[in-house]
């Protein structure tokens, strides 16, 4: 078996701005495209970029779908440009975070780079990203890879793919969020999120239980932990933050009457969805 290079590199030339800036101009435009190179050609006629990282991103999260002699928009992407203005940062940051998953380790390698920044970051609260401080992300993040991808039992790791460019790339999607994350170069936690990302975060939290739908679920510790590391956001607002969110989507989430004496719980009437949050 061939050795793995781990190519978990996150492109700064692919930022929400381009990215949200194709889509629209694919659906305003109806068009179709039948290969990369003429998507690219459209998108230099339009000064949205010519580096193919802002298709190869936007593809890998699912707002373009690619078949052999097709390029179109996603429903999913269709849906994002549907929200307001400053929510589609927050939702682009969600399909990255959530972007990896074990089940395909191979596939979208930088979402795995992304969510343990984020991760690191939020558990790092008050991080002054200097240069010393970032050369440590980056040799922590290259072991991590190693590490966690040798024990999948993929191979060989021949290699790892990030650097400084790196961490560039993740800083255009984190710096897009608002509330801001990172200001004056230092990153902190957040004293409050859009119900929109807490919601799906909820949800995304929620997805591996065995049945999630119509029944009490109880808000623990640790699950409040990864709700607020997706989110970005101090535990301590948790609380305010949901209360902001619940009687704007009845549909989707339902708070129990009473926190127990184990704590506070939720229920969901169904998994949410990009549909559910379109204003």
């Amino acid at each position: 078996m061939a050795a793995i290079q781990l190519a978990i590199h996150i492109p700064p030339e692919a930022t929400p701005d381009n990215v949200t800036a194709m889509l629209q101009a694919l659906v305003e435009n109806q068009i179709e495209f039948a290969n990369v190179d003429d998507l690219l050609q459209f998108m230099m006629e339009l000064d949205i970029g010519t580096r193919t990282e802002v298709q190869s991103i936007a593809e890998r999260m699912g707002l373009l779908n690619k078949q052999k002699n097709s390029i179109t928009v996603s429903e999913s992407g269709r849906l994002l440009i549907r929200l307001k203005l400053m929510i589609i940062p927050e939702v682009l940051h969600f399909l990255i975070y959530t972007g990896w998953h074990e089940k395909n380790p191979m596939e979208f390698l930088p979402a795995w780079a992304y969510r343990y920044i984020c991760d690191y970051l939020w558990n790092n609260p008050e991080y002054r990203l200097s240069d010393e401080q970032v050369e440590q992300i980056i040799s922590e993040i290259i072991v991590q890879a190693e590490t966690n991808f040798e024990a999948l039992e993929l191979g060989e790791i021949a290699g790892v793919s990030f650097s400084a460019k790196s961490i560039r790339g993740a800083r255009r999607w984190l710096d897009a969020l608002t509330p801001a994350v990172i200001e004056n170069n230092v990153f902190a936690r957040r004293t409050f999120c859009p119900p929109e990302l807490l919601l799906l975060a909820i949800g995304w939290v929620f997805r591996d239980e065995p049945d999630p739908i119509d029944v009490p679920l109880l808000l623990t510790r640790l699950q409040r932990d990864a709700i607020c590391r997706l989110c970005l956001l101090d535990p301590k607002f948790f609380d305010r933050t949901l209360d902001w969110l619940l009687p704007r989507f009845p549909k989707v989430i339902l708070s129990e009457d009473k926190a127990g004496f184990y704590g506070r719980s939720i229920r969901l009437r169904k998994l949410p969805s990009l549909a559910d949050i379109i204003p």
